[in-house]
């Protein structure tokens, strides 16, 4: 074909979409892609024993109206067509805002102090922390993972009081819901995890969440 109507450009799944609706309509349609395969990010590989293995997308998004579908069923291929799960909390990693929210009002209602909000936005950022730390830290325990709560509510301040005990609280709860207790403990009279917390706020350590996460790995006991 020398002279297309159109051209496309990429030959992912919105190139091949495109020329395909566009041949069906009997347009002219040439599709340029600088690969040297067709698929875009969909690329299935193959090992040496067949298995097939994804180093591409692994999920079809809009699969209603998403070209790969209909390419899919026409090769004899099953979809799975399971909801996907994105509205469904993953193995206990992160809390929503409101969570954190109330873990704050206990906390105040319990040791006093002032309730309120003082940026959302902040608090936002915190209670994501402990997701990204679970994600993408591929060194990170559980107790990174509840350390992140704690070291970023003490250091965004989302709260007008209470924010150390609010970082506290969270990653407690957060052990709990995976089944370890955290268990407090004195020394020379003083809590260590009020020690702890109040040496991350002021950023003491080098790595003050790893340093916090050691201290929860000790007064703490699985269930």
């Amino acid at each position: 074909m020398t002279n297309p109507d159109v051209i496309v450009i990429g030959a992912g799944a919105a190139g091949l979409g495109a020329a395909r609706r566009l041949a069906a309509a009997r347009i002219a349609v040439r599709v340029i892609e600088a690969r040297n395969r067709v698929g875009g990010r969909a690329w299935t590989a193959h090992a040496p024993s067949g298995l097939p293995i994804e180093l591409g997308c692994a999920w079809l998004h809009s699969a209603d109206e998403n070209e790969l579908c209909a390419l899919a069923l026409q090769n004899g291929l099953t979809i799975d067509k399971t909801r996907p799960p994105w509205r469904t909390q993953m193995n206990d990693v992160g809390f929503a805002v409101e969570d954190v929210l109330s873990l704050h009002d206990d906390a105040i209602n319990t040791w006093g102090g002032t309730h309120g909000i003082r940026d959302r936005g902040l608090l936002e950022s915190a209670a994501g922390a402990a997701t990204n730390v679970a994600l993408y830290d591929e060194a990170a325990n559980i107790y990174d993972v509840a350390a992140a709560y704690a070291y970023q509510v003490a250091q965004n301040q989302p709260f007008l009081d209470g924010n150390k005990r609010a970082g506290v609280a969270a990653a407690a709860a957060f052990l709990f819901v995976n089944g370890i207790d955290l268990l407090d403990q004195e020394e020379d009279g003083e809590s260590v995890l009020a020690k702890a917390m109040i040496d991350v706020a002021e950023r003491r350590h080098s790595d003050p969440r790893r340093a916090f996460a050691a201290v929860l790995r000790r007064p703490s006991t699985a269930r």
